[in-house]
């Protein structure tokens, strides 16, 4: 696997699945089981969308970031601070992160 991205793991786990971008916060999707949610920071209305999500990934925000700390109350798979994830992965692009490590792979 190639090494895409790398970032803080706030909550541990290893998760693969397809990426879901939500960049427009102001209508979230219905979304299909399984997907990994890519976003620029994790609002509490995304939380709505945590039954069906293998993980989460957030350009900004640390291991207190609502993101981080709803990640570890659910314990999804999820990495903080990785800057430019929104622009760099696609819209349903096959990924695999890597929770402790705070690591995403292309697959």
């Amino acid at each position: 696997m190639k090494l895409l991205l790398q970032g803080i793991g706030v909550c541990k786990g290893t998760v693969t699945g397809k990426a879901i971008i939500l960049k427009d916060l102001t209508n979230v999707p219905e979304i299909e089981e399984g997907y990994i949610i890519v976003t620029p920071f994790f609002t509490p209305l995304m939380s709505i969308l945590l039954s069906k999500s293998k993980g989460i990934l957030t350009d900004f925000g640390g291991v207190t970031s609502h993101g981080a700390i709803i990640a570890r109350e659910f314990n999804i798979p999820c990495i903080v601070a990785l800057n430019e994830a929104t622009s760099f992965i696609k819209d349903g692009q096959m990924i695999c992160i890597d929770g402790s490590k705070g690591e995403i792979y292309e697959i």
